[in-house]
């Protein structure tokens, strides 16, 4: 936040009355980040499954992270599960907005028939972004990109298998 902001530490509580309060704007930066990001890939122009796998690579690129460090929510949310409640809730309430976007965006391909219309569009969400977020953890502890490769090669192959 110092080498962001070029502000001295003692100058951070001039902008903020304690440390739970930057705790919450640190989680509220990489909330707004992570919406602008997934909003940018899933409501973009062309085909629903061109905006899936634009989501895909987005966040499944080992070149260019949209985070340093990992994926920001998996790593906060093990942090304050338990001693940030409202952090906590914030985050539970971004992965609800995560899942509900990929959820609505196959909908909407089921809808104007570029989906199969069996495709459970609740199932496929919940498992994209847990395998997101688990490539994205593999591939901070290994130093390797091939889970991550392997996972988007998954989700694309899904997708694919559900086109009409």
């Amino acid at each position: 936040m110092l080498e962001v902001t070029k502000l001295a530490k003692g100058s951070l509580y001039v902008h903020f009355e304690n440390k739970e309060a930057i705790s919450h704007a640190v989680v509220e930066y990489y909330i707004d980040k992570q919406l602008k990001l997934m909003n940018a890939a899933l409501a973009g122009s062309g085909s629903v499954k061109k905006r899936l796998f634009d989501y895909f690579e987005v966040f499944l690129n080992p070149e260019i992270p949209p985070f340093e460090g990992g994926c920001p929510f998996l790593n906060l949310g093990m942090e304050v599960d338990d001693t940030n409640d409202v952090s906590r809730r914030k985050i539970k309430k971004t992965i609800d907005t995560i899942h509900k976007k990929i959820r609505t965006t196959i909908q909407e391909g089921i809808d104007n028939r570029e989906f199969r219309n069996k495709w459970n569009a609740e199932e496929f969400a919940i498992k994209a972004y847990a395998m997101i977020e688990g490539a994205i953890m593999m591939k901070k502890i290994t130093g390797s990109a091939k889970q991550m490769k392997t996972i988007e090669k998954l989700l694309k192959m899904e997708v694919e298998e559900n086109l009409l």
